[in-house]
């Protein structure tokens, strides 16, 4: 009877693991479909943007850098390769 209750045991842990795991897996599955719609939703405003600076006239970000859009992108891109560092 005592290895019973200890298999039962190691089955509710075994099962409350595999639980916390699924639910990991569903939070990282979700938190993926999260970055995808807004990452999708800034291609859209980015395509916008640069549309928009197309026939406003070129909003130019000075220094040198054409559309608004490449120097919006420019500077993210200066911003990140600093945190690589």
């Amino acid at each position: 009877q005592q290895q019973q209750q200890q298999k039962t045991v190691l089955s509710r842990d075994g099962s409350k693991e595999s639980e916390r795991r699924d639910k990991e897996v569903r939070q990282l599955q979700q938190a993926h479909e999260n970055v995808k719609k807004l990452v999708n939703k800034a291609a859209k405003a980015f395509a916008e943007i640069d549309y928009w600076d197309q026939i406003g006239g070129r909003v130019g970000m000075g220094d040198g850098v054409g559309p608004f859009l490449e120097g919006v992108l420019e500077e993210v891109l200066v911003r990140v390769e600093a945190e690589d560092e």
